[in-house]
């Protein structure tokens, strides 16, 4: 299936709605047919309708936001994700969203999945990767009923026993999908030629126990599973170990690491590996652990933990550049008559960090809820706290930095939108450590 339309994620969907209300209700300016509406007699009459130029005029500007900032990886692919934007999780993108009621909606009738597919990753030819029945398949989301090209499950082809972790699954460079499984395996999938055909059922080219490995790097037994990986740009897989609420108190053993790309270019190549050569950790304090996916720039892996966002690089070992500590409220629970419902996902900020080239940004999960921007090359706090109506925060590099949940149920308190390019703040009520900024629009 080639990728013929722009898929919009929801949350992008309703922060472009959110953004262009609240941009709307700061200019004070109707357009054009907004105007009309508003003034429409009851009778019909021989209004003068307004030229092109004066729509013109009337209509909202664009700001356009800078280019994505953060260079590629060339150990992933060079496409599209719905959740964080690229495979790498820095959560820019230079995809264009629209800024009025989209044209045109395609569905595809889900007859396999009890559920849509909630994770949707491209690969360079546009075929769209997409969980499937504890597996991961290519899929045409564009047919009237949604139509399997080719698939990997793990029932079927390899004995069964385990799932695909679908949400921190991505693509290499060359068109493999990299997927961690749910007993704590890292898989390469081949699923497509030379020529970008897609291949009936994927071929296994890569099979790395990883909690054992890691386990053998540590000397000690780890009490929490893998969670996320990610390549850094020298082509090193780093992985880290958590879930969803890792509870200090419990004292659970956990790492975060590194396979060499030595090792996995000689598995690729068909060659017998030592990985007691090419596994490093790091290992955490116990009641500490990865609550979501790990991103990757130039400077090195960025991981947010429950209790610490770090600065990792592979240099032989796991370089420790900088590690941060932020305050958390812990597991959250809402009780009866509060404004909310539910809880949040994780004990910590339990969000992937964003990165630009300078800064990495992620919420806390205080209450209210911040959203910190730290210095890449020192984990310097830089000072951006955003406290927003109803101590919701949605936080925007781009496209999107992070959404923290959740939110009033009663409408007593939305969420409003704010913009942070590259460090800089943008909305109409903003402020940076208990001072109100001056309009930046």
């Amino acid at each position: 299936m080639k990728k013929r339309n722009i898929v919009h994620s929801a949350l992008s969907l309703s922060l472009t709605a959110a953004l262009c209300l609240s941009m709307a209700a700061c200019s004070g300016t109707q357009t054009p047919a907004d105007s009309a509406a508003a003034s429409q007699p009851a009778a019909p009459s021989a209004a003068v309708q307004p030229s092109s130029a004066e729509q013109a005029s009337a209509a909202l500007p664009v700001k356009a936001l800078n280019p994505k900032q953060v260079e590629e990886n060339p150990y992933m692919a060079k496409s599209d994700a719905n959740i964080h934007h690229d495979g790498y999780n820095t959560d820019s993108t230079d995809e264009i969203l629209p800024l009025a009621i989209y044209p045109e909606i395609n569905v595809s009738y889900e007859t396999t999945n009890a559920n849509a597919s909630p994770a949707i990753y491209f690969d360079s030819y546009g075929h769209a990767v997409v969980p499937l029945l504890g597996g991961i398949a290519i899929r045409d989301l564009n047919a009237e009923e949604t139509k399997t090209l080719g698939y990997f499950s793990p029932k079927q082809h390899d004995g069964g026993g385990y799932v695909i972790q679908s949400s921190y699954t991505f693509l290499d460079e060359s068109n493999r999908i990299v997927c961690p499984t749910s007993n704590n395996h890292v898989l390469m999938l081949r699923a497509t030629d030379e020529n970008g055909n897609v291949l009936p059922e994927f071929e296994k080219v890569l099979d790395i126990d990883i909690k054992a490995a890691a386990e053998a790097a540590l000397g000690k037994e780890l009490t929490q599973n893998l969670l996320s990986v990610v390549f850094d740009y020298d082509g090193n897989l780093w992985f880290a170990t958590g879930g969803f609420r890792i509870y200090p108190q419990r004292q659970q053993q956990g790492v975060i690491g590194y396979i060499a790309r030595s090792a996995i270019d000689a598995i690729l190549n068909g060659e017998q590996t030592d990985l007691s050569k090419a596994v490093f950790v790091h290992e955490l304090t116990p009641g500490e652990g990865a609550e979501n996916g790990i991103a990757a720039s130039k400077d090195g892996a960025v991981v947010l933990t429950n209790q610490n966002c770090y600065l990792l690089r592979a240099e032989e070992g796991v370089d420790v550049v900088w590690c941060t500590p932020y305050e958390s409220a812990g597991a959250k629970v809402s009780g009866e008559g509060d404004k909310t419902t539910g809880g949040g996902l994780a004990w910590g900020g339990g969000c992937s960090p964003t990165l630009t080239p300078n800064l990495v940004l992620f919420t806390d999960n205080q209450d209210p809820v911040n959203l910190l921007a730290l210095d890449m090359k020192t984990g310097e706090v830089v000072n951006i706290g955003v406290a927003l109506d109803g101590g919701v925060v949605v936080g925007i590099s781009q496209t999107c930095i992070a959404r923290t949940e959740p939110v009033a149920d009663d409408g007593a308190d939305p969420a409003i939108a704010v913009v942070v390019d590259d460090g800089r703040i943008f909305h109409r009520h903003r402020h940076i450590d208990g001072q109100l900024i001056d309009e930046l629009l």
